[in-house]
């Protein structure tokens, strides 16, 4: 199953006013060609990154595509959340615009949507087979807010259910539903062609530097071929773990829940003693999930923990929250290298290297480019600030994002510039010759104003 990211357009949208395309489209750039996949007849890129000054809009790129993917997989309320570029007083109202172009099981597909504050105002998807273009549905929102969409004749022409099935899903999405996507309605009629598309979305997965993976414990239980990778791999990199266990202890309410109310405790207690016996639960109070099973008439609690050597030859166990930042940074990070090493599977990952040593980054990053079997097509698209991992990429992997005179984010590929070697791109680079460094007028407290007295 291929799962491919093309390209992405933007406007309008959070620090981006005029449209933007990010590509993943390979240039004839011969330098790494193993970073390449090939896609049915398209060569494509397994990797970008996003470089530029804090502020530039390298996070609003991720940000927007998982906006406009969240929309899609219905992840918001009914409410739309219009997040226009904010500096451009001519433009108040005007709708924000996100476009897709992927493949998904060897076929090609063009989707897009327009909106603003309270509608949907454009939808569309083509299905792309070289030159020629076909329409798969339309869809517009007019100024009353009346909705008229527009299904191809080609969808269901080999089965009229799923024909009859799309008509009356663009009969009923009239007025009352302006606000929602005419995608995700026709796939929840289960009309195999757009359920394709549409799972294409929930495929994507984006981790923001804050993100934090709760179901370490559930996968690990009932993937032991995943808990040895996470084991090997902070061993590997030297975090000082030898092993990653899962350990089952006793629950008690006032160990695990200690901050709360005594009345509450009873009630969870009580809650939780349903639980039927060898099911386990998951159990989320304050924002933590507690895994928890019931054995006879006793509730243990298990938990992930790491396993470090003592002076003595022994072994002690730590609990996560008691390991570094970074240690905590790459248990986020190293489920997407098993998830892209085995799946087929497109990653964004803001801040990368956050938290981490050069080193680890430069590491992981090789783990993807050179590791990784020759028929995998997955994607890692990521932000950073560490020169380093340049020197791994293409120059057609490399995206500069800036402001321009109007405060509006660009990007661009440093395959556009020209470059002699890796040496003089870092340097280049630094010395503000491509962009997409700070522009530091003065120092903090050159400015008089700014000085204590």
């Amino acid at each position: 199953m291929r799962i491919v990211l093309i390209q992405f357009k933007v406007a309008n949208f959070l620090s981006y006013n005029e449209e933007v395309t990010f590509s993943m489209v390979a240039s004839d750039d011969t330098k790494y060609n193993d970073h390449k996949s090939e896609v049915d007849g398209l060569s494509v890129l397994r990797c970008a990154a996003l470089y530029g000054a804090n502020a530039s809009g390298k996070s609003n790129l991720i940000k927007s595509i998982d906006f406009a993917r969240s929309l899609v997989v219905q992840e918001h309320s009914k409410r739309l959340f219009y997040k226009p570029f904010k500096l451009n007083g001519a433009q108040k109202d005007e709708p924000s615009k996100f476009q897709f172009l992927f493949i998904k099981n060897n076929t090609t597909y063009d989707y897009g949507f327009s909106m603003n504050w309270d509608r949907i105002i454009d939808e569309w998807l083509y299905r792309i087979d070289g030159s020629d273009e076909e329409i798969l549905f339309t869809r517009s929102t007019d100024k009353d807010g009346l909705t008229t969409a527009i299904i191809s004749d080609s969808v269901g022409n080999n089965d009229i259910k799923d024909r009859k099935k799309a008509e009356l899903v663009s009969e009923t999405i009239g007025v009352k539903q302006k606000k929602q996507l005419l995608l995700p309605k026709l796939a929840e009629s289960n009309i195999k062609l757009f359920e394709t598309v549409y799972d294409w979305f929930q495929e994507i997965v984006i981790i923001y530097p804050d993100t934090k993976f709760d179901i370490h414990e559930i996968r690990s239980l009932r993937d032991k071929q995943f808990l040895q990778f996470l084991s090997n791999a902070m061993h590997q990199l030297g975090t000082g773990i030898n092993k990653i266990v899962y350990v089952e202890q006793d629950f008690d309410t006032n160990t695990t829940f200690a901050d709360l109310p005594n009345e509450l405790k009873d009630k969870i207690y009580d809650v939780i003693s349903d639980i039927e016996e060898d099911t386990i639960a998951v159990f989320e109070i304050s924002n933590k999930k507690h895994l928890l099973k019931r054995e006879g008439s006793d509730i243990k609690v298990i938990k992930l923990m790491t396993k470090h050597q003592m002076d003595n030859g022994k072994f002690k166990n730590f609990e996560m929250s008691e390991e570094s930042d970074g240690t905590q940074r790459l248990f986020d990070i190293l489920p997407m290298i098993f998830d892209l090493y085995s799946n087929n599977r497109v990653y964004l990952i803001d801040e990368m290297d956050r938290s981490l040593h050069t080193m680890l980054s430069i590491n992981i990053l090789k783990q993807f480019l050179n590791d990784f079997p020759s028929d995998n097509k997955s994607q890692l698209i990521f932000t950073s600030h560490d020169t380093n991992l340049m020197d791994l990429l293409r120059d057609d992997e490399i995206w500069l994002v800036q402001k321009n005179s109007k405060h509006s984010s660009e990007i661009i590929s440093l395959y556009d510039f020209e470059t002699d070697d890796r040496l003089s791109l870092i340097k280049g680079y630094l010395n503000g010759r491509f962009g997409g460094v700070p522009n530091i007028k003065n120092g903090i407290f050159n400015d008089k104003k700014s000085r204590r007295v």
